[in-house]
């Protein structure tokens, strides 16, 4: 089964060695977003068109539509239990989904539990890599992307827009060519620009902005 956008984004969120996501950025909030934006690549939400406050507008189900991916179906289903803004379904779709995407990454052999403290109960482990080449693939293929050595496609662009919302963006893509300071810039340039294709540019847009509108309220981003 192919790589859903939400595990690459957690698999570039965790530290090969410690295994940890860095501790200013909100996890659940940002893959939340990723699968709401994966959602709406595939066309099976909606979104209303955008109108005052980010995130404001409500998402919905597209109806009869069949999905494959039990990660992906959950989260239909759970788009489909009520209406609710983008802003609520970000952080709704988050919960319990980091457990979940690592559940999946472990079972890819990408990356492997190292235990930490006492009791060895799963939420106390870390997750180092186990195996590092998608991950070093992902990342040269994304910095090429951000020095515009490469154009820049859908799966990139919904990758670089959930991370850049985390205001984070520098400590998750750093590279080798581009100074922290214009990795951001590039990345809010990819983050605001229309990449996503028309007919589903609302629902894309609707969850990007959530995520920023979700993470600015609980973070002091740098300065």
């Amino acid at each position: 089964m192919a790589m859903l956008i939400v595990e690459d984004v957690m698999l570039l969120l965790l530290d090969d060695l410690g295994g940890r996501e860095p501790a200013a950025i909100d996890v659940d909030v940002l893959l939340g977003g990723a699968v709401l934006v994966e959602l709406a690549l595939a066309r099976v939400v909606w979104a209303e068109p955008q109108r005052g406050l980010f995130g404001a507008q409500k998402v919905f189900p597209v109806p009869d539509v069949h999905v494959v991916d039990p990660l992906l179906r959950a989260a239909l289903a759970t788009v489909g239990a009520k209406p609710r803004t983008a802003n609520r379904l970000v952080v709704k779709l988050g919960e319990g989904l980091r457990e979940a995407v690592i559940a999946r990454l472990y079972e890819r052999g990408l990356v492997r539990p190292q235990r930490r403290g006492i009791g060895g109960a799963f939420g106390f482990a870390t997750w180092p890599a186990q195996d590092s080449r998608h991950e070093l693939e992902l990342r040269t293929h994304l910095d090429h992307v951000l020095t515009e050595r490469v154009p820049l496609d859908l799966r990139s662009a919904a990758i670089i827009s959930i991370l850049s919302a985390s205001g984070y963006v520098n400590l998750v893509l750093g590279s080798l060519t581009l100074a922290p300071n214009d990795v951001v810039r590039r990345a809010e340039d990819v983050l605001h620009s229309d990449w996503a294709p028309g007919e589903v540019r609302d629902a894309v847009n609707a969850a990007s902005a959530a995520v920023l509108a979700m993470v600015a309220s609980t973070t002091d981003f740098p300065s």
